[in-house]
């Protein structure tokens, strides 16, 4: 198998942007993006990475998406060519516009919002119950039809233009049928850094929509923080994914208290956890696999929470609440989830948005919290 190609890297992620395609690969953080273009291997199990890895060469990279259930098969890519752009400055990134996808749309809900809301009261009875989850995250999604064809690198722009210091990215994955779709979206949730020995990982609870108003803006993020309900919910969460990361750890350092970020769209509560692995020799990809399902897209304890999320939610949430991600041929690797996202194929669009829930929980204001989050998708896709 010839060794993966590495060109000069491009000067900016406009320019990176410019050469994608339907098919390739885009993966964009705070600290850089990835395109990939081509295809030299395919994985569908995390344990064949490390040989995709092995026949790239030393500087071989490979990118992917992990489903939300462990027992369906994800996608790994060992891309021809690799190229990298540095990470834009903060704001706006210099070259891109806002295109929005043309067409005149329609939209199902997926379930209907009175379904929806019988199922967040269904899964606050569950948190409630003796022996239940501590948390439980209900998804929905809209399904959106267009008179156009969709074109997969307008809205990954799109994304790019809205927020380009946040993680987005772009990836083909298997849908239902045999036709592969494209995975687009914004996950502002780290699921796990990895870099030699150390290790990462950020995970937010707790959110409110921004607003264009400046006091309005600073109201809703002090109301965040002054929030008990957000912050006992965001405490539940740090501690699964501390459970979670401790065994692969010889130290591993949990803030005390939530930060407060920002987003274009949302403000969240956010905790940095940083650890030393044990075992340097780690490869990201492995931690991402057993990190997911992050608690804050599907609850905690993750096991029993992953057992009553499908069932009241009408529709299988396949890569959405998955994982995405690069890891290098040196184990090292960032993974995001892929918590507001969307599959594009042909005239047609499936977004997809989660809430939290525990005993106490307001089911009309998770479902609010759901709609701004749906709303704020819709707009960062170029969905008029």
């Amino acid at each position: 198998m010839p060794e993966q190609r590495t060109p000069a890297p491009a000067p900016s992620v406009a320019e990176l942007l410019a050469s994608y395609r339907s098919g390739d690969v885009f993966f964009s953080t705070g600290a850089g993006a990835l395109h990939g273009t081509g295809v030299l291997g395919v994985a569908e199990e995390v344990h064949e990475v490390d040989s995709l890895l092995g026949s790239a060469g030393p500087e071989g990279v490979v990118m992917g998406a992990i489903p939300f259930d462990g027992r369906r098969s994800a996608r790994f890519l060992l891309p021809r060519t690799v190229r990298h752009a540095p990470a834009p400055p903060r704001g706006r990134a210099p070259g891109l516009r806002r295109r929005p996808l043309p067409g005149e749309w329609g939209s199902t809900p997926v379930p209907a919002p009175d379904e929806h809301r019988a199922s967040i009261e269904r899964a606050i009875a569950l948190t409630a119950g003796d022996g239940g989850p501590d948390r439980v995250v209900s998804a929905r999604g809209l399904r959106l039809h267009s008179t156009s064809a969709v074109d997969p690198s307008t809205a990954l722009n799109n994304l790019l233009w809205r927020d380009p210091g946040e993680p987005v990215f772009a990836i083909d994955v298997p849908g239902p049928g045999a036709e592969d779709r494209t995975l687009l979206g914004t996950g502002p949730e780290l699921l796990v850094s990895k870099r030699g020995s150390r290790v990462a990982s950020q995970p937010l609870s707790g959110s409110v929509p921004r607003s264009a108003d400046p006091t309005k803006d600073y109201r809703n993020r002090e109301r965040l923080r002054a929030s008990a309900g957000d912050r006992r919910e965001h405490a539940v969460v740090v501690d699964a994914v501390a459970e979670s990361l401790e065994p692969y750890c010889r130290t591993l350092a949990v803030p005390k208290r939530p930060e407060l970020v920002g987003t274009a769209t949302m403000w969240h509560l956010s905790t940095r956890l940083e650890g030393t692995l044990l075992d340097a020799d780690v490869p990201a990809h492995l931690l991402a696999a057993a990190l997911r399902p992050a608690p804050a897209v599907c609850g905690s304890p993750s096991r029993p929470a992953s057992g009553v999320v499908g069932a009241p939610e009408h529709f299988d949430r396949g890569f959405h609440s998955g994982a995405v991600g690069y890891s290098t041929a040196r184990g090292d690797g960032e993974w995001v989830v892929a918590a507001r996202c969307a599959e594009v194929f042909h005239s047609r669009v499936d977004a997809f948005v989660g809430g939290g829930v525990m005993s106490g929980s307001d089911p009309g204001a998770v479902l609010s919290e759901t709609t701004d989050r749906m709303r704020a998708l819709l707009f960062a896709l170029g969905v008029r």
